[in-house]
């Protein structure tokens, strides 16, 4: 970054009165961008993990509308931040962002988002006020149960609304603790559980984005019926217990909203405390991390007839190197998840790449550049075991994928090709140049099908998204 743009960043409202040094180390390596007057910025439904400030020019942001209404058009200016919402919750974009004029943008990563946010309270305090102010009422408007509110109310929601974080693992509440406030989740995941005799903790539904929780304690006016976790990173909207109560006071249709939802909770939460199956299915979905991943490739082994035809399909549409390999965990009896990627809404994974080569495209898929050095970082952080090294040689590619395949660590699995402990370079065995690299699932974003999907004989392969496979487990909201 050019060190002349320091003191004008300084200035915005984002950043003023950090101290420049401490901003520019913050802020060091990104680059500014540029858009020619009517270009597309961004557009709604992309996955695209950045958010945007605007150094000059300005540009629109077209909010979609109902229906065939056309979309409101809300203008924003120099200084002014725009798609830190979808950046840090890993979700699509939910409008599109046009140049008003020619534009210069200071572009900031994710990762570059929570590491300013978390080194100065004062840009998150800034940014939850932006959120509060510009994006609590569409938010709100999504969940059902808030879909019937006046302005008027959304407005004394804004007002009552502050913004707290989780990391993952941390605890919102325990089961037992006072009542102190009704939550809503602005991003990330959760898990809802309660303390069992037997299995010593019994999870009974997972959360997402959109799902609150809390009112069924504060309007009985009883002690937490449950404990609340954060998966990975989580950030609720927080309403304060007397704020809530004020506003179902003011609101009947809603207060009978909520009794329903509670009624139907209880009946459930019941349901999964009698059976044994549905408690320790939901505890591996959310455990497992199946419930935070954006796809799941699934696999009904009493239809498998072992034909191979997924591995050698897989390896014919990847050079060679099949990407599919037929273990993993176990739902029940017959629900294998294969050993590929899902995708994840908060991937790890991408966090500590050297080079830059591990990526998400536009429709969410991660996937790695051509340019990866093999190190290994991103398969040691997979949770999942999910991504493994290949050493590839030149003239390599008709040889069969398990001669190269080697496990998260750079550990060797099979004959032909030399393995190599994870970032060293390997040693040829003749004059044919080396190559190590990454390789994952990439649920074959460069082809019109996926390859072990498609060419199954029986259906026993399926390509599914957990959200909605799995929506029985979800909260009733």
């Amino acid at each position: 970054m050019a060190l002349d743009l320091i003191p004008g960043i300084a200035k915005m409202a984002l950043f003023e009165g950090l101290d420049p040094d401490q901003l520019l180390a913050a802020i060091q390596g990104i680059n500014p961008v540029h858009y020619k007057a009517g270009d597309y910025i961004c557009r709604q439904g992309e996955y695209e993990e950045t958010c945007s400030i605007i150094l000059e020019g300005s540009a629109a942001v077209l909010v979609p509308g109902m229906g065939a209404e056309t979309p409101k058009r809300i203008s924003i200016s120099a200084g002014e931040i725009f798609g830190e919402i979808a950046a840090m919750s890993g979700t699509p974009r939910t409008a599109d962002v046009l140049a008003g004029t020619d534009v210069k943008l200071l572009r900031i990563s994710r990762d570059d988002i929570f590491s300013i946010i978390d080194k100065f309270p004062v840009v998150k305090e800034r940014l939850d006020a932006i959120y509060l102010r510009r994006a609590l009422g569409a938010q709100l408007s999504k969940v059902p149960i808030f879909a019937s509110l006046t302005e008027e109310m959304i407005e004394k929601i804004r007002g009552a609304a502050t913004l707290q974080t989780f990391r993952g693992n941390e605890v919102v509440f325990n089961e037992g603790d006072e009542v102190d406030a009704f939550y809503l989740i602005r991003y990330g995941f959760a898990k809802v559980s309660r303390r069992d005799a037997r299995m010593g903790e019994r999870v009974l539904a997972y959360l997402n984005e959109g799902s609150y929780f809390g009112e069924m304690a504060l309007m009985e006016k009883g002690r937490r019926t449950a404990t609340i976790s954060a998966l990975n990173r989580l950030e609720v909207i927080k309403i304060a217990m007397a704020d809530f109560s004020h506003i179902l006071e003011m609101n009947e249709p809603l207060r009978a909203a909520f009794e329903m939802v509670i009624r139907k909770r209880r009946e459930r939460n019941e349901q999964i405390g009698n059976s044994g199956f549905m408690a320790r299915k939901l505890s591996a979905l959310t455990e497992g991390g199946l419930i935070q991943s954006k796809a799941l490739l699934l696999m009904d082994i009493t239809k498998c007839v072992q034909c191979d035809s997924c591995v050698k399909a897989c390896a014919a549409l990847h050079g060679g190197d099949s990407r599919l390999i037929r273990k993993g965990m176990k739902l029940n009896d017959y629900i294998l998840l294969p050993t590929s990627c899902r995708n994840c809404a908060d991937p790890v994974c991408m966090s500590s790449c050297p080079t830059g080569a591990i990526k998400r495209n536009l429709q969410g898929e991660i996937y790695h550049e051509d340019y990866c050095i093999g190190c290994g970082g991103c398969a040691r952080l997979c949770p999942h075991g999910n991504i493994a090294v290949v050493v590839r040689r030149d003239g390599d590619a008709g040889l069969s994928p398990w001669h190269h395949l080697l496990g998260p660590l750079g550990r060797f699995k099979g004959g032909g090709a030399r393995a190599a402990p994870s970032g060293e370079t390997a040693s040829p065995a003749g004059p044919a140049r080396v190559k190590k690299q990454a390789v994952k699932c990439d649920l074959c974003k460069d082809h019109e099908f996926m390859g072990c999907v498609y060419n199954c004989p029986t259906g026993a392969a399926r390509h599914v998204n957990p959200t909605e496979y799995f929506l029985d487990f979800k909260a009733i909201t």
